[in-house]
């Protein structure tokens, strides 16, 4: 929305003009020299939108359709963040650089120092209301295969829970929190004697509740 915002303020949309078709024409003539070098301004915008913007805006029944939490998440993420690049250089060219930040990103070696040092906790709290159980879990921190181009985790405890359900899960370290996720479902775990769950830090908000757990 923000792009068409402002390629639309710079050229509107002609009648009977595709919305790809406007794209490319603003963006390769008056917006040409601000966008950023080795970029393929109509292979990057293709993909953006149709295999970006369209399965999950104006998603249809018999056509491509990425939902919450699928297994294209991934993809649409690195399209985000060129979506942003691309935009960001715009904005530049088209305000200056005292209105808008330039590009800036970490390193890798920075994100997986970030990463390690979220993932670095030694205490996994369970709890259900004013029921609260802590364990010292099992932490398996893996760079490979990456998820999202990040670290990311596996804590596992064994035994006997002590719970009936749960609703909030708590990280600590040094006995200070450090981190903690809400449920928006109670889960179930009368009888379960063995719970895992897995951590990635994404920098990025992509928080897309479920209504269900399915495991």
């Amino acid at each position: 929305m923000a792009l068409e915002c402002l390629v639309s303020a710079e050229s509107p949309k002609t009648q009977g003009e595709s919305e790809l078709s406007w794209l490319k024409r603003v963006i390769t003539g008056p917006f040409a020299s601000g966008v950023p070098k080795g970029l393929s301004i109509e292979a990057t915008l293709k993909d953006l939108y149709k295999d970006g913007r369209n399965p999950i805006f104006p998603a249809k029944a018999n056509e491509t359709f990425y939902a919450p939490g699928g297994t294209e998440r991934e993809l649409i993420q690195k399209r985000f963040e060129t979506l942003t690049h691309l935009l960001s250089s715009l904005l530049c060219f088209k305000l200056g650089n005292n209105v808008v930040g330039g590009w800036g990103e970490m390193s890798q070696p920075a994100k997986d120092a970030a990463a390690r040092a979220v993932l670095d906790f030694d205490e996994l709290c369970l709890s259900d209301g004013k029921q609260e159980v802590t364990f010292l879990p099992e932490v398996q921190i893996f760079d490979k295969p990456r998820r999202f181009g990040n670290l990311w985790c596996r804590a596992s405890v064994k035994g006997p829970l002590g719970l009936k359900s749960m609703s909030e899960l708590r990280l600590k370290r040094n006995s200070e929190l450090w981190t903690n996720c809400c449920i928006f479902q109670s889960l179930p775990l009368s009888g379960v004697n063995f719970f895992s769950f897995e951590m990635n830090l994404l920098q990025n908000h992509v928080k897309a509740p479920r209504p269900s757990h399915p495991r």
